[in-house]
């Protein structure tokens, strides 16, 4: 009685707000004519031909070596950054809550890492990339005189992927440290073990449903990623540029809805295994505001060997930086 009462109590509140009410209705408007109806037609098309309803073209698709080549490649490279990003992500996370760092040119670095995926263009990196690191590149070239430096393919897809997604990483994650509640790691090490030993068997279990959801976050991000793969793939073809070439060069519009709904696999089984993960991490850290013992009045350490890793990735990217820095500004 009493949630049937609130129920229409809550849509009373709704329906006698018209700003809320127009609101609602152009965001389903928009969403309908620009995703659900584009999404609908590509599906029609993949599944109707001149004879009505068919899977012919479904049957096409998998027997092209091309869409085979280009799934195979495209799991190996999701695997390769969703590793590689969640791993750099939770050592700049690691770095960024348990240590001391007094210097505040770090500070605002740490707070910049985690808004360049939001301002910058898809293809930046990859440009930067190119032109450090290039045939021509004014690393590779111009400082230390190597002139057949091949950047291009798995490697080179692999490294901007990791480098564009890894920040992503990087805010779920602090965030997760950031809700582990300091008295279990304070335990342990009043009672003697080392900090490595305190990260192995308390910290990192606590963290394993959240970096599990942060891998796939960025392996979804790296199999739907188009702009780093076309620009620095070279001949190693992904489903998102299997797909475009599909359309723009054999004109197969069928073929590349089939398509799509093939690079869908790989999302559709990562998306709830993300949602069940998050579920796990909420469960696994409750809220605890208010409680003693938050982040709040974490011990943190002064110890900065942790930061040397840090240092030295952001040494060796350092140039990258630059010239992303001027590419922007020009």
């Amino acid at each position: 009685m009493l949630k049937a009462q609130s129920a229409k109590l809550d849509r009373k509140k709704l329906f006698g707000d018209p700003v809320l009410i127009t609101t609602i209705v152009i965001l389903v408007i928009l969403l309908t004519l620009f995703i659900l109806y584009p999404l609908s037609m590509l599906l029609i098309d993949s599944i109707w031909g001149d004879n009505g309803l068919t899977l012919s073209v479904f049957g096409r698709v998998l027997e092209m070596g091309t869409f085979r080549t280009a799934f195979a490649n495209t799991l190996r490279l999701g695997f390769i950054v969703g590793i590689g990003s969640t791993v750099l992500g939770l050592l700049f996370a690691y770095v960024d809550v348990y240590l001391d760092i007094k210097s505040r040119f770090v500070r605002r670095l740490f707070n910049v890492v985690s808004m360049l995926p939001v301002v910058s263009p898809p293809f930046v990196l990859s440009l930067s990339m190119i032109l450090l690191f290039g045939r021509g590149g004014l690393i590779t070239r111009s400082l230390l005189h190597i002139y057949d430096s091949d950047i291009y393919g798995l490697h080179g897809i692999a490294i901007v992927q990791i480098l564009t997604f890894f920040p992503v990483c990087y805010m779920m994650l602090k965030g997760l440290l950031k809700n582990i509640d300091p008295s279990l790691e304070e335990a342990s090490r009043d009672m003697g073990a080392s900090r490595w030993k305190v990260f192995t068997t308390v910290t990192l279990p606590l963290m394993l449903p959240g970096l599990g959801n942060a891998f796939l976050v960025t392996f979804i991000e790296s199999v739907a990623d188009f702009a780093n793969p076309m620009m620095i793939g070279g001949s190693y073809d992904t489903l998102a540029t299997t797909i475009y070439l599909q359309v723009t060069g054999a004109y197969d519009k069928a073929g590349a809805s089939a398509m799509g709904r093939g690079a869908a696999v790989p999302d559709a089984g990562a998306v709830p295994d993300s949602e069940i993960l998050s579920g796990k991490a909420h469960l696994r850290h409750p809220d605890r505001q208010g409680q003693p013992g938050t982040d709040a009045h974490r011990r943190q350490e002064r110890d900065p060997s942790p930061v040397h890793p840090v240092r030295a990735f952001l040494r060796l990217c350092g140039a990258d930086v630059h010239q992303h820095s001027l590419w922007r500004a020009v």
